[in-house]
């Protein structure tokens, strides 16, 4: 773990299915002059508890403090990784991904990073109800 990463401030931006090619552009290493936002295509938006902007496209943004980082273990054959851990200080969600009150994920169309080159994208919602004793 980075001692001082506990005082990192953070926003995390859901990647959807419509911001999948800017999700993709941001991952590319350019230098710490280059604004990400811009390389992107995508619109900066103020937090409210922390300095770093939020994506203004991403229907949910958490604003947050980072409590750990521990690098993964890895072979030779492959990059280093890393794991973030944070403590949400604030959220934002879009109207239109709420139904009754609730995000609907199926609005949302989530994408996740899979490894290597690959990505999912989440097709279909179901519900089931929890098993009772």
């Amino acid at each position: 773990m980075l001692p001082e990463c506990r005082t990192w401030r953070l926003s995390a931006n859901l990647a959807t299915w419509p911001l999948r090619q800017a999700v993709n552009q941001s991952s590319a290493e350019v230098s710490r002059a280059i604004d990400e936002f811009e390389l992107a295509g995508l619109t900066p938006a103020p937090s409210l508890r922390v300095r770093p902007a939020r994506v203004s496209e991403s229907p949910v943004s958490l604003e947050c403090v980072v409590s750990d980082i521990y690098e993964l273990p890895f072979d030779e054959s492959a990059e280093l990784g890393w794991m973030v851990m944070g403590r949400v200080l604030g959220i934002h969600i879009a109207d239109e991904v709420l139904v009754d009150g609730r995000v609907s994920i199926a609005k949302l169309h989530p994408i996740a990073r899979l490894g290597y080159r690959e990505f999912a994208a989440v097709e279909r919602v179901f519900t089931m109800a929890r098993p009772r004793t």
